[in-house]
């Protein structure tokens, strides 16, 4: 498919979508046949990624075969992945330089100096929340049974307090 786009003060462009197959999964592709090629930031990650949190200096991708990909934005370079489950989980946070994800029911978080695992901090988190919330000194994260938020310090990375439990309204 191509579509034409028009801007004021822009210079024409054609875009075309195309489905691509890759191994045994789809690409959506998008080429801009406009954009100078400086522009253009392309990166092929394996592994089925569907998570990505924005940094400081880095975007960071998580995939479900538990690989996190750290990429340079201003090289367009990997510049780090690291396993951090052998199994399948749900979830990445990240906020400047503090970067959590999952392991199993648990989370840990990424040494963003060394580009390594660090602890695993045990809290029970439903399979179903993709974001780690990272704010006001505290990962949080759902835990189960589904109607507990939980903060942890992340100064301390393992002082956890369970903050208050969620009520689910009910219909009228």
């Amino acid at each position: 498919m191509l579509l034409l786009t028009k801007s004021s003060g822009e210079p024409d462009c054609v875009i075309e979508v195309t489905l691509t197959d890759v191994g045994e999964e789809t690409a959506l592709v998008f080429e801009d046949r406009g954009l100078p090629r400086q522009q253009i930031a392309a990166y092929v990650l394996s592994g089925n990624p569907d998570y990505i949190g924005i940094g400081t200096d880095a975007v960071w991708v998580k995939a479900d075969n538990g690989l996190v990909y750290r990429i340079d934005p201003r090289t367009g370079r990997e510049v780090a992945h690291l396993l951090v489950s052998d199994e399948l989980c749900q979830g990445l946070g990240v906020l400047g330089e503090e970067v959590w994800t999952c392991r199993g029911d648990d989370i840990v978080r990424i040494n963003t100096r060394t580009n390594q695992r660090g602890p695993q901090v045990k809290v029970s988190k439903v399979d179903d929340q993709t974001n780690i919330g990272i704010g006001f000194g505290h990962v949080w994260v759902i835990a189960q049974p589904g109607n507990r938020l939980l903060g942890l310090n992340s100064v301390t990375n393992a002082s956890s307090r369970l903050l208050g439990r969620c009520r689910r309204s009910r219909a009228a």
